[in-house]
């Protein structure tokens, strides 16, 4: 009888544990976002644009990638920080940081690799409970040909990765 007791407290206990950490288990989902002809500014190292982020549809991005130098005169530290913005207001905030390549083309011309690992760090609205995915996104971004005259630098990017929508069934 002690023995069935006993069985029988545990598959309570058990189910109980079961019951209240399945909620505590994240959803994590893919992260991709993609987009072209965006803007950096070299003079305030504000960017924006436009383009297209899974669970958002089209979105905007806007933020600073502020660029250091290293001692090779081609290669730059970057940290950056900014958010998407779904057409709803709904936002996911970012930040990270990586290296900037740049590539002579010859006379002044240029273009530059931006190569960054980011972390998501939060969110509002449908995405108030984001945070990291399982690992850093990985981004690129690869400006279109530019001189360091230009006002303007426009550039295309790719985001891929995962996020973590925080609590399974918390809305």
């Amino acid at each position: 009888m002690i023995n069935r007791q006993s069985f029988l407290l545990a598959a309570f206990a058990m189910a109980a544990v079961l019951g209240t950490t399945s909620n505590s288990f994240a959803q994590v989902v893919p992260f991709n976002s993609r987009g072209v002809n965006n803007l950096y500014s070299p003079v305030t190292a504000a960017f924006g644009g436009e383009g297209s982020t899974l669970h958002m549809g089209k979105s905007s991005g806007s933020g600073l990638a502020i660029p250091s130098p290293t001692s090779d005169p081609l290669v730059f530290d970057w940290f950056g920080a900014g958010s998407f913005v779904a057409p709803n207001g709904d936002e996911i905030s970012f930040e990270g940081g990586g290296q900037v390549f740049l590539e002579p083309l010859g006379g002044d011309l240029f273009t530059a690799s931006w190569i960054a690992e980011f972390n998501i760090t939060g969110g509002t609205g449908r995405f108030a409970n984001v945070g990291p995915g399982t690992a850093p996104l990985s981004v690129i971004a690869i400006n279109h040909p530019f001189t360091f005259a230009d006002p303007i630098w426009l550039y295309d990017y790719e985001i891929s990765g995962d996020m973590n929508l925080g609590k399974a069934g918390k809305k």
